[in-house]
């Protein structure tokens, strides 16, 4: 059998994880919490804002910024065109003059309850 996340192109987010995690309680097996502590590793870094602590909505850095897109192509060696999502930016009667990618980054309190429920998760195995 091919290891989980062999492909490394896909992240599975906090119902995966939290699947997962459960098929690692029920079977032992180490790949399925390799696999849940490589998709937690992957939103800490990536979906994650350090500067704040907070998370972004979208969980397809292609999506979000340059840096996000270009920390993707680093971890998966896919060429995905950049494709700033307005969603992800401010959308104050200001902002909506500019184009989208120099709009400011926003993040939602939805996602980053969703993070610390991924982390929840993750300090329970």
């Amino acid at each position: 059998m091919r290891p989980l996340g062999a492909s490394s192109a896909c992240v599975l987010g906090g119902f995966g994880v939290y699947g997962l995690a459960e098929l690692w309680r029920a079977t032992r097996d180490a790949r399925y919490r390799d696999e849940t502590l490589r998709n937690a590793a992957f939103a800490r870094e990536c979906v994650r804002d350090p500067a704040d602590g907070l998370a972004f909505r979208n969980w397809w850095l292609w999506r979000i910024d340059r840096q996000r897109w270009e920390a993707r192509r680093r971890r998966t060696g896919v060429e995905h065109p950049l494709d700033p999502d307005p969603d992800e930016r401010g959308r104050s009667p200001e902002d909506l003059r500019r184009p989208v990618e120099d709009r400011p980054l926003v993040k939602t309190l939805l996602a980053s309850a969703g993070l610390a429920r991924l982390f929840w998760i993750v300090a329970r195995l």
